[in-house]
C-alpha cells in the first residue's frame, strides 16, 4: 500500500512514516520521482516494526516495572476503552476480569501468588467494585438475549 494510505490507516501524517523509514522501518519499495512511484509498505511489518521499536522488552525491565505496564495497560483498558461496555459485562465483571488477568501475570512473572499485600494500590479499588457488586447483586445479570 502507499504511503499516505498506510498513515491515513494508522492515523499519522505522511511525514512521520517517511521519517520511520528513514529510521528503519521495513518497506516493500523506496519511492522514486514522479507520479505513481511513491514508497510502498506492508501495513503488518509496518506496525510490528514500531511495535518492537515503542515498547520495551521484558528484559529491559525488573519485574515490578513490568507489572506497573501490566497494571496500566489494564486500568487503560477498563476505564479509558470502556471494558464493560465493549465486552458486555457489568462493572463488577470488567473489574474482575482486570483482576484475573492481572493475577496470571503476577503470577507467571513472580512464580508465586499474587495476596492482598501484593497488589498494587491503584488496582485495590477494583476489589472493592467485585465486592461491591457481588454484595449488591449486580455482578450476575441476564445479558443473554
Amino acid at each position: 500500500m502507499t504511503l499516505p494510505q498506510a498513515a491515513k490507516l494508522l492515523n499519522l501524517h505522511p511525514a512521520t512514516l517517511r521519517k520511520w523509514i528513514r529510521n528503519g522501518a521495513p518497506t516493500i519499495s523506496l519511492g522514486e520521482v514522479g507520479r505513481g512511484h511513491g514508497t510502498t509498505v506492508d501495513l503488518e511489518q509496518l506496525k510490528t516494526w514500531r511495535a518492537t521499536r515503542a515498547v520495551p522488552t521484558l528484559a529491559d525491565h525488573d519485574k515490578r516495572d513490568t507489572l506497573s505496564i501490566v497494571s496500566t495497560a489494564l486500568l487503560d483498558a477498563l476505564k479509558r476503552d470502556a471494558l464493560a461496555g465493549k465486552a458486555g459485562l457489568t462493572e463488577g465483571q470488567a473489574a474482575m476480569v482486570v483482576l484475573v488477568i492481572f493475577e496470571r501475570c503476577y503470577r507467571n512473572i513472580h512464580k508465586a501468588p499474587l495476596t492482598a499485600d501484593t497488589l498494587p494500590p491503584e488496582l485495590k479499588p477494583f476489589g472493592a467494585i467485585v465486592l461491591q457488586s457481588i454484595e449488591s447483586g449486580s455482578f450476575i445479570t441476564s445479558r443473554r438475549t
